[in-house]
Parts: structure tokens; sequence; C-alpha cells
């Protein structure tokens, strides 16, 4: 926590191996100690060891399979800033996702950035492990071009590796369940009628008017596909539960409709 820090120095941060000098302060919950805090008095407190180009976008173009290698340089830190590229496959208020070819990855820029689906893009961010596929956050983003969407793939629920497609876009059938508005995002609450599993699609609302699905419609749905993973023991990471991102209604097939013939209607 530094009490002094102009936007200058600041910039010159993000990326940069720093030494920080400051008062050690335990944060704590119930008087319980959960971790600590550096409590620095201003900027002339903070050295820059090593410091990122002054221009992100220097950095070396890594393609997204090798977004989580360990930079050559031997600094050894465990998060580093990294340059790649890829096409825009879905955005919503501060969050997008890249692929490039049949790899892709989530970024979360420092502001709000003017892309659009089928805008191919070059990211710097500090790359984290996301699940199955990994993120950028704090990221800066150019627009270099327009291109294709990439091909949606068939998700299969049953297949007990999904994590080639973690982050990727894909298809799938699923039941609605129901369809609600929150602030600027449609959240569609399906499942998969194969295995039964529940989960969530998000599409951008243009406007609050409610998505016309009437609940028990069976559904073809194309978006990114994200999962969420846990760690078991002797397994590794598994898939836990995943959500899908869905750009506009025009990437939502109705393949069959409720039944009129309810208990209602009779």
């Amino acid at each position: 926590w530094v009490n002094q820090l102009d936007n200058a120095f600041k910039n010159r941060l993000l990326g940069s191996v720093v030494r920080v000098n400051g008062v050690c302060s335990t944060v704590r919950n119930r008087n319980r100690r959960v971790g600590v805090r550096l409590l620095v008095p201003s900027q002339e407190h903070i050295e820059i060891v090593a410091a990122a180009p002054e221009d992100p976008f220097d950095l070396p173009l890594r393609p997204i399979s090798r977004v989580m290698q360990p930079d050559s340089g031997g600094l050894g830190q465990s998060v580093q800033l990294v340059r790649t590229a890829g096409v825009v496959t879905y955005q919503q208020n501060r969050l997008f996702f890249v692929q490039d070819g049949v790899e892709g990855l989530r970024v979360f820029p420092r502001t709000e950035t003017p892309v659009e689906p089928g805008d191919r893009v070059e990211v710097v961010g500090l790359a984290e492990p996301d699940g199955f596929s990994p993120k950028l956050v704090q990221a800066v983003v150019r627009k270099v071009g327009k291109a294709a969407l990439p091909s949606a793939t068939a998700i299969d629920l049953l297949n007990t590796d999904l994590s080639d497609q973690d982050a990727t876009r894909g298809f799938i059938e699923a039941v609605c369940l129901g369809v609600t508005t929150k602030e600027s995002l449609h959240i569609l609450d399906l499942q998969d009628p194969k295995t039964e599993r529940r989960f969530s699609a998000f599409m951008p609302a243009m406007n609050q008017s409610p998505l016309p699905i009437p609940v028990g419609s069976r559904l073809h749905l194309a978006g990114v596909f994200k999962a969420d993973t846990d760690v078991l023991p002797d397994f590794g990471q598994v898939l836990s539960s995943f959500q899908m991102y869905v750009n506009s209604p025009e990437d939502i097939v109705v393949l069959e409709r409720p039944s009129w013939c309810t208990a209602r209607h009779t």
C-alpha cells in the first residue's frame, strides 16, 4: 500500500521486477492472521530492479500455447508480462476471449477496451493459470485487423478430457431452464440432456428486453466454452463446472419448443 504514487511511475511498474521497503502490517479477520501487507510512504521507497519495456508491445510475440512457459531471461518470477495475439471470440464489460487456431485464453484489460468479436488483436498482460487454459490480467490491447471467427467444435460432456477445448469456441445442445437479465448480461440457466449437468450461458444484453425463449426449449448454442476446475489427488485438474459465452441471439437456435399441452392448458 503506497501513500504517494504518480501515474507516470505507476505505469512503469507493471511487469517490472521491483524491491520495496516499508512497514509490515498483518491482515486479520476475527483475530486470525490471514495475510500481510507492506505499508509504503511513497514511491521513493520502490526500486525498479528490472524494468519492463516502456512500450509493452516491444515484447517478443508468443503463441497462446507458450504463454505460461517461463521467460528465458532467468529472473524466475512466477507471474510475468507476456505478449500474444489472436482473434476476439467474445467480449463483454472488462472481459474478452482471444483464440489463435485451437488455443484460447481469457483477457481482463486494465481499462474498458473497444474490441468486438472478429477483431484481430495483440494483447500484453500478466500471465496466470485459469483452469485448463491461461489468462492475461491487467492487459493492454491493440487492434491489428479483422478475421473470421474460428469454427466451433462439438462439446461432449461425456468426454473425460475437455482441456483442449477450454477458452475456445464450441457448440452444445441444452434444455433451457430459465432466462434472467442482470446489468448488461442475459443469463441462461441450461441443462445438458445427456449428463443432466446444469450450466450457465452469458450473452451481452443490447437492451433490458427479455429473451423470447420459453422454458423447456431445446437449444443449440455456439460460443466460448470456459471450464472451472478442481484439483484431485492422483487425477490432477478435473472439470467441476463450466459456462458458455455467447455473442448474440444469432448464436442460439431453438431446435424444439416445449409441448403446448401443459397441465394449465389442459
